[in-house]
């Protein structure tokens, strides 16, 4: 998202955002095929997977020391944490200079500016934001991951205790669903599709059920079911 940002901002906001770039596909297919080679590399013997201590999921294993492990370790930490966070912070910097040239041009006291040019420039410093609190998410959510498999391979092992391991891992998953979360409480037209879809719940969907089953005693099932949901569907 940082380097579309990125891309988008190099224009001088003089393009359209209605459908995603060439670019925007191939950056994606960077991402996961960087992703699927750092995953499957413990599977061809560079770095192990392990379980964690509370016996439910798997993490790669950053206490044994030896060196295709700690190769490993460095390799995931480099190319998958702080990488990214160099990135990151490179192309915010380009951003927020961009942003400032702009304004000082444009937005210049007692001057007009072309309702267009507002427009795109209130869409992007919108979308940035977005993008600055996802990135910062993913920074909260990896960075004690990441230090916890550094202190692990080259630094006082006994301090990670099994509640210390849980819990970095834990968040690091977690921020997986806190995307979703964030769009659609900040972008304006996912909002608005929230709170349609919420009041058609609460004013027509959940009554419709509701009193279906208190006429059944039962939940319905089968084509009554199906004529419901379809109902509910085309509200």
């Amino acid at each position: 998202m940082a380097l579309n940002r990125f891309q988008v901002f190099g224009k001088d906001f003089s393009w359209t955002v209605n459908k995603p770039t060439k670019s925007t596909y191939k950056i994606s297919c960077l991402i996961w095929t960087l992703a699927f080679v750092a995953a499957m590399l413990p599977f061809m013997g560079w770095g192990s997977y392990v379980f964690e201590s509370d016996g439910l999921s798997c993490t790669f294993d950053f206490f044994t020391r030896t060196a295709p492990i700690r190769s490993y370790i460095i390799f995931m930490a480099v190319t998958l944490y702080i990488s990214p966070v160099v990135l990151i912070t490179t192309c915010y910097i380009f951003i927020t200079v961009k942003v400032y040239i702009f304004e000082k041009k444009h937005f210049k006291p007692g001057g007009l500016v072309r309702f267009k040019g507002k427009k795109i420039l209130y869409f992007e410093k919108s979308v940035a934001r977005i993008t600055v609190i996802t990135i910062g998410i993913f920074l909260l959510s990896w960075t004690p991951y990441c230090f916890v498999a550094l202190i692990g391979q080259f630094g006082d092992a006994s301090l990670i205790t099994p509640l210390v391991s849980i819990l970095p891992g834990f968040f690091a998953k977690s921020s997986t669903a806190f995307n979703a979360v964030i769009y659609v409480c900040l972008h304006s037209k996912l909002r608005k599709t929230r709170n349609h879809t919420n009041n058609s719940i609460e004013l027509i969907g959940i009554p419709v059920l509701l009193n279906t089953i208190h006429q059944n005693q039962y939940p319905p099932i089968g084509e009554q079911a199906s004529e419901i949901w379809s109902h509910h569907s085309k509200l």
